[in-house]
């Protein structure tokens, strides 16, 4: 899982427990004038990754169960996840950085919550 931090103009994503060795990150930077959208539980495909839309770059996959760490998906670019539990997690929609897509489990709060949060910290800075 996930906690998310907002100060100085930038998000930062905080991965949590075990999920640090799975991710093989323990956190990410933004600037929040980087995030282009956020979405509160997104349509996420817990199965098996199709090498023919997807490859594992760097992380852990088990269908069903967990999603850790940097994919590559084809004609769209890199994503990162931590997810166990597709219902609690927030899409964040990235321009000029690593990846394009970052989803997250968060931890301590409605992915409502964590969304319009970061919604807020945009239009406030």
């Amino acid at each position: 899982m996930a906690r998310i931090e907002i100060a100085d103009g930038s998000l930062t994503v905080h991965i949590e427990g075990f999920d640090r060795f799975l991710a093989l990150r323990s956190s990410l930077h933004i600037p929040l004038s980087h995030i282009q959208r956020v979405e509160a539980r997104p349509d996420i495909n817990m199965g098996l990754s199709s090498i023919k839309e997807e490859i594992r770059l760097a992380g852990a996959e088990l269908p069903g169960s967990i999603r850790a760490g940097t994919f590559y998906h084809y004609g769209e670019g890199r994503y990162f996840y931590d997810v166990h539990h597709p219902e609690r997690c927030i899409a964040l929609d990235l321009v000029d950085e690593r990846y394009k897509r970052i989803v997250i489990e968060i931890d301590g709060e409605s992915p409502e919550a964590a969304a319009a949060r970061i919604e807020q910290a945009r239009g406030a800075g």
